[in-house]
């Protein structure tokens, strides 16, 4: 008696060609989704990266005018060198003399130095004069802080000023040649290509010009009789200051 063997089929053509269309499209699904994720992580990276940059050249900004000292020096030709210079140019549009610079490394160096912002290509440089008395651009550590800047604006409320919407505000400083003054704000307008625009205002501390403030204590003139009298009183509580400590700035340095 002849058994029947059982038949073994195989796929069929439609079959695998069905099955290949599936396994294709899931690919291309995944590769499209990876590719999003990975476009979307660099754009986030690119944006992060912009905001460090603006943020960052603020700070510097906003650093160098808070630590300005109004010590006026000679160049080499007799010119004298403000404090802060401001100027509608392409050039040096912000230079400041400062102080509180950094020394880690203990180099042979004083901690005031001459800042130097220029506007070169839509870019912004910050410039340093570890030397305050040079100019010369090739002598200062020049580092870029800021591309992609269509328009740069600067202006400068004096001391005499009522208010800041009343001003008046100036568009160069110092006034005339024998100010040696600090202005009382500075307001700094970019227009960024990516960003639009952003607009600053940056005070600068109080007290330029006046009596240089002791270790002892900040006492303004007119007040030594009332202040000596507290400061008897304060004795037993302990309450001055510490010794050499003059209310500064902190000394920031980059």
């Amino acid at each position: 008696m002849n058994r029947s063997r059982p038949t073994q089929r195989g796929f069929t053509l439609m079959e695998v060609m069905i099955a290949l269309f599936i396994m294709a499209m899931i690919a291309l699904l995944a590769s499209q989704a990876f590719n999003t994720a990975s476009s979307g992580a660099a754009a986030t990276r690119e944006a992060m990266d912009r905001l460090a940059a603006i943020d960052r050249t603020l700070v510097m900004i906003e650093t160098d005018l808070r630590n300005a000292i109004p010590k006026v020096l000679r160049a080499r030709l007799g010119e004298p060198l403000p404090p802060v210079y401001v100027t509608q140019s392409d050039d040096y549009w912000l230079t400041v003399m400062r102080g509180g610079m950094a020394n880690p490394l203990y180099q042979k160096r004083t901690e005031e130095v001459r800042v130097g912002y220029r506007y070169l290509d839509e870019t912004i440089w910050r410039d340093i004069w570890y030397n305050p008395m040079q100019l010369e651009q090739e002598e200062a550590r020049q580092l870029k802080l800021l591309e992609g800047v269509t328009f740069l604006q600067i202006r400068v409320l004096p001391q005499t000023a009522t208010s800041l919407a009343a001003g008046p505000w100036l568009d160069a400083w110092p006034p005339n040649t024998g100010n040696t003054d600090l202005p009382l704000a500075i307001e700094v307008t970019l227009t960024l290509e990516d960003m639009g625009e952003i607009r600053r205002l940056f005070m600068l501390l109080p007290g330029a010009g006046g009596p240089i403030a002791t270790s002892g204590g900040n006492n303004p003139p007119g007040n030594n009789n009332d202040n000596n009298n507290n400061n008897s009183d304060n004795n037993s509580g302990g309450n001055n200051p510490p010794e050499g400590d003059s209310g500064g700035s902190p000394d920031v340095g980059f």
